[in-house]
């Protein structure tokens, strides 16, 4: 058995990344000696800070015996980039960290356009679309691919996803070079040729105009 030293640093681990902003996480903190183990007698104060200053996090906890050194917290983080979530002893200068914490938006369609974004009265910010349907952020991959891939998504709608889409013109399901992310229908509602739908076999003219008529959309 393994008596351990006292503590000389909090280990942050168990945080999920990449994840969703505004949903809870569990996470742990644990106190290790020097040599790595864990110091079941920490009844020291730990106060929790993060690089994401609207993070929901647990308040102040002081370890008990019965804790052997580690507990299980919850945080969520509400924006979105890469962060960090820091655990520091109060009464001295222990501290641990986790690290890259990816945190991105809900998009529930996958379709390169947050909820957030679709949900918006903006359509040139992505918004007056629908957050199921992803088939109305014509956002492709370039230039045309007859593989599915997402090389060139970059959030926005250009001429580079016009070119990529008129150079699929011709290509019907089933002929081996199809691919049915530059197929659209067009919208059916007046002066809001964003709003497209689903594929329809074929691409063609009208998935160019349709690209063409969303340029200078972005989802960022």
């Amino acid at each position: 058995m393994v008596n351990p030293a006292a503590a000389a640093s909090l280990v942050v681990a168990g945080y999920p990344s990449p994840t969703i902003a505004t949903v809870a996480h569990a996470f742990t903190v644990t106190a290790k000696d020097a040599y790595g183990n864990t110091d079941v007698n920490y009844t020291g104060t730990v106060h929790f800070t993060s690089s994401e200053y609207s993070a929901a996090l647990p308040p102040d906890y002081a370890f008990v015996a019965g804790d052997g050194g580690t507990q299980t917290f919850s945080a969520t983080m509400n924006l979105p980039v890469i962060h960090t979530l820091t655990a520091t002893d109060t009464a001295s200068s222990i501290t641990g960290s986790q690290t890259g914490i990816v945190v991105t938006l809900l998009d529930t369609d996958n379709d390169g356009c947050a909820d957030v974004y679709e949900l918006g009265a903006n359509h040139a910010a992505g918004g007056q679309r629908d957050p199921l349907n992803p088939w109305d952020f014509f956002d492709v991959a370039v230039p045309y691919s007859a593989i599915q891939t997402t090389a060139g998504k970059n959030k926005a709608i250009n001429g580079a996803d016009v070119l990529a889409v008129r150079n699929g013109t011709g290509h019907v399901a089933g002929d081996g070079v199809y691919n049915v992310q530059y197929d659209r229908t067009p919208s059916t509602a007046s002066g809001e040729p964003w709003r497209s739908g689903p594929p329809n076999g074929a691409i063609s003219g009208v998935d160019v105009l349709v690209a063409r008529d969303s340029t200078g959309d972005s989802c960022m």
